[in-house]
């Protein structure tokens, strides 16, 4: 009798893997409305169905991408939270590797954050959203407990933080949309970063300078 090893265990996971890293370079180019099972086989360099062995269809193979990237992503702003015990300087390291990333790659970041998507797909994008607002909460109530802010409602302060970045990215992201007098990137990001200092109750302080 065939007997599912460790080994096999981990060549599978490695294959789930390639598949879904395929998928991101694919939706980084062309969004997920792109990323059709034939184009995703064609940048892993493998048959359709192979592909079917470990995503149920289309759709499960959207949301396992979604999931592969959208993790990614927030260690990338969770480590950006942890890179300095002052509150302040922890936020706007965040909000700057936030919206850089965002505009360094914006084909992706509209995918990840407005692009029209499967339900299956929209559930692990609201799941990637909770994630986000609960890794900033989780550092406010840090904040808050070393004294560096006053006592207040975390969660509800990290959803107005998450949502006030991605509402300030949509104009960026949709060229369509954009005013022709939009804030150059650094005075963009500067902007935002004292935004977020407002809104977790800290001075307009960035850099040490008012």
């Amino acid at each position: 009798m065939y007997r599912v090893t460790e080994k096999t265990l981990e060549n599978a996971r490695k294959r789930r893997a390639a598949i879904a890293e395929a998928a991101r370079l694919q939706i980084t180019e062309g969004g997920f409305v792109s990323a059709t099972v034939k184009a995703v086989a064609v940048r892993a360099n493998c048959s359709t169905g192979l592909i079917y062995q470990y995503f149920r269809n289309a759709e499960d193979l959207l949301k396992g991408a979604f999931a592969h990237i959208s993790a990614y992503e927030l260690s990338i702003f969770s480590r950006g939270l942890e890179q300095y015990q002052d509150i302040g300087q922890a936020m706007d390291t965040a909000v700057k590797i936030f919206i850089g990333r965002s505009l360094q790659g914006p084909r992706l970041a509209d995918a990840l954050l407005f692009e029209a998507l499967p339900p299956l797909v929209e559930e692990e994008r609201l799941r990637f959203r909770r994630s986000w607002t609960h890794a900033l909460s989780q550092r406010l109530d840090q904040a808050i407990a070393n004294e560096q802010l006053e006592q207040q409602n975390t969660v509800i302060v990290a959803t107005g933080v998450t949502g006030a970045l991605s509402e300030n990215l949509l104009p960026r992201l949709h060229h369509a949309t954009v005013e022709r007098t939009h804030l150059p990137v650094q005075e963009f990001i500067s902007t935002l970063q004292i935004l977020c200092r407002k809104m977790i109750g800290l001075p307009h302080h960035i850099g040490g300078r008012p």
